[in-house]
């Protein structure tokens, strides 16, 4: 229960030089927590599309809102 979010960050080349940071964040429900508990960490993905009224959002929809 001690586990709240999960966040990845990375950093992005940028038009015109330089990078931009850019991040996945997860916010962890019940399901995200199991996932963790029984290692099936392939299925994160899918749970962030389950929290996403809870703040949840990953780096393709980021980018996908840019263009």
């Amino acid at each position: 229960m001690s586990l709240a979010a999960v966040l990845t960050q990375t950093l992005m080349p940028k038009i015109g030089g330089g990078r931009i940071p850019a991040a996945d964040l997860l916010m962890a429900g019940d399901g995200a927590r199991q996932q963790v508990r029984t290692n099936a960490l392939q299925h994160l993905n899918q749970e962030n599309t389950f929290t996403r009224k809870q703040g949840s959002f990953t780096l393709e929809r980021l980018l996908d809102l840019g263009r």
